[in-house]
């Protein structure tokens, strides 16, 4: 979606992109994607649910103490 929203874009500048670095990005979000899905479907042991939980909440944390920081 935000390739679309870039290519929607009216600006009197240019906007460009390099077309390798966007076949990646689609590239890592199918590998990233599936591995999530597969994981949620597989991994039901409660220490990994645990570990899961604990990251996801670390992850949560980080971003909100960076979003904070920057503005």
């Amino acid at each position: 979606m935000h390739y679309l929203g870039m290519a929607a874009l009216r600006l009197h500048g240019d906007v460009s992109y390099a077309p390798v670095l966007v076949a990646l990005s689609v590239v890592i979000a199918v590998v990233a994607a599936t591995a999530a899905l597969w994981a949620a479907l597989n991994i039901k042991s409660p220490a990994a649910v645990a570990v899961a939980y604990r990251s996801s909440w670390a992850r949560r944390s980080a971003a909100c103490i960076t979003r904070e920081w920057r503005r």
